[in-house]
């Protein structure tokens, strides 16, 4: 056989031939892994063959044996470090993808809350529709995208008339479920893009953006109605309420959007006014040059 390199000396050469023959090293080599890279000094083989050629190859074996086994177990040590740091690769990525997803949900999670926040700082609690400061900032933004293509906004002042004597008559509990089915049916009602806000007590504002006078009318008509219509269950039994609803549209000014915006909600609480002045329960209308009314 050829001997391994690191036993390349003569001593060392004769021992093993020697082996080879009496005891077949070889094979015990060969079994264990050819080739390994072990130094045997001139001294350690002139110690071992001053035992004798048997005793000193026997020694040779035993000391390559264990060196051999040793170097066996360093690579099973190995071997189950390396498997031990797959796993544990393994296991973190799982724990990354884990968190990751944690992660996304939390951050889903936090926009849906701050989308609900966002719509309790805006939406009024019993009516559900927008509050006067919610409704003050929307209807800047409508007034300038019509008054940038010229069209018509309408502003409707709707009022429940005798609000008063529902809450002295029937109690406030029954006062506040009036006004909360109003503010529902007039959220309902409203097209896409119209705005619907209490503006303050039993009175709310509905705009709507790029709607003639007559189109505007009707839909305070439906809205007249509709509120007629409805029953409540009162202290003394079932009752109905109306509403008087003022109207009125004009064309904005782009350069002085709020101006024009102010002058169409005071001439839609003039509409109002008249309304209740003339007998309640109706509507009543007007368009205008906000700009020129409002100064």
């Amino acid at each position: 056989m050829k001997s391994p390199r690191l036993l390349r000396s003569e001593p060392a050469t004769r021992l093993l031939e020697h082996h080879q023959r009496h005891y077949g090293l070889a094979s015990v080599v060969d079994t264990r892994q050819t080739g390994v890279p072990i130094r045997v000094g001139a001294r350690i083989v002139a110690r071992l063959q001053a035992t004798g050629p048997d005793e000193a190859v026997r020694g040779l074996a035993l000391a390559l044996g264990s060196l051999l086994d040793a170097l066996a177990d360093e690579r099973e040590r190995q071997r189950r470090v390396t498997d031990r740091l797959i796993l544990l690769t393994r296991r973190l990525r799982r724990a990354e993808g884990r968190l990751i997803g944690a992660i996304e949900e939390r951050k889903v999670d936090l926009l849906r809350q701050q989308r609900r926040l966002a719509d309790v700082a805006q939406t009024d609690a019993l009516t559900g529709c927008l509050n006067r400061r919610a409704l003050d900032v929307r209807l800047v933004e409508i007034g300038e995208a019509c008054a940038q293509v010229g069209a018509p906004v309408a502003v409707l002042f709707c009022d429940i008339d005798h609000f008063k004597r529902v809450n002295d008559t029937h109690g406030h509990s029954v006062g506040d479920q009036v006004l909360e089915r109003t503010g529902r049916l007039l959220m309902d009602g409203r097209r896409r893009g119209d705005l619907v806000g209490r503006w303050g007590g039993e009175e709310f504002v509905v705009v709507l953006p790029d709607c003639p006078e007559v189109a505007a009318c009707r839909i305070a008509e439906e809205i007249r109605g509709t509120v007629s219509a409805q029953l409540f269950d009162g202290s003394d039994g079932a009752f109905r309420v109306t509403t008087s609803v003022g109207v009125t549209v004009g064309c904005l000014d782009a350069d002085d959007v709020r101006a024009g915006l102010a002058g169409l909600i005071d001439a839609a609480d003039q509409r109002l006014y008249e309304a209740k002045e003339s007998g309640r329960n109706r509507v009543v209308s007007g368009s205008i040059s906000p700009l020129r009314e409002a100064g």
